[in-house]
């Protein structure tokens, strides 16, 4: 029989190695070869709706083509959709416990 300290544990250690679960938006063309990772957005435990706002890449001298968001939570994979090119709209699904990550990548003509 297992005891209730050891129950604990093994939860405890359960809730530890979990890995994020995650989704991604895209909007435009994502395959260019020149692409620029932004900083990563953290997500704020107990908030359940963002706005993130993606800058213009200074670097992307032609414009930029595409981007790419991979956002992840470590329950529940949170909803996300580009209103337009530079905003992105993010619902987390989850028990907003923890903080949640958007790594956005801009993709250049």
């Amino acid at each position: 029989m297992i005891s209730y300290v050891g129950l604990v544990v093994l939860i405890c250690a359960v809730a530890i190695n979990a890995d994020p679960q995650c989704v991604v938006a895209s909007s435009g063309i994502i395959t260019g070869l020149v692409h620029y990772n932004l900083d990563p957005v953290y997500l704020q435990p107990n908030i359940a709706d963002y706005k993130v706002n993606i800058p213009h890449v200074p670097q992307c001298t032609n414009g930029e083509a595409g981007v790419k968001a991979i956002i992840c939570d470590d329950d529940v994979a949170p909803t996300g959709s580009f209103v337009d090119f530079n905003t992105l709209l993010v619902h987390r699904l989850g028990n907003l416990q923890n903080v949640g990550t958007v790594l956005i990548t801009v993709y250049c003509n």
